[in-house]
């Protein structure tokens, strides 16, 4: 996975970044990762989250609208 990760580096973050993720390593999205969580938190984070893999899906339909806390 990292070597997978280290080819996909972008220079920086492709949108406004937290102060708590200023030293995060960015990568262009072309990979994804299936979790499972309990639940999404009030911050908009997952609770306990688990990688299963990496599924087949391509990167452009997974977005954060119709992924992410409703």
């Amino acid at each position: 996975i990292r070597s997978a990760l280290d080819e996909m580096t972008v220079d920086a973050a492709p949108f406004e970044v937290p102060g708590e993720l200023r030293d995060a390593h960015w990568v262009d999205p072309r990979l994804v990762a299936h979790i499972e969580f309990r639940e999404w938190t009030d911050e908009g984070r997952l609770r306990h989250p688990s990688f299963k893999g990496f599924g087949a899906e391509e990167a452009a339909v997974v977005t954060w609208e119709s992924e992410g806390p409703s």
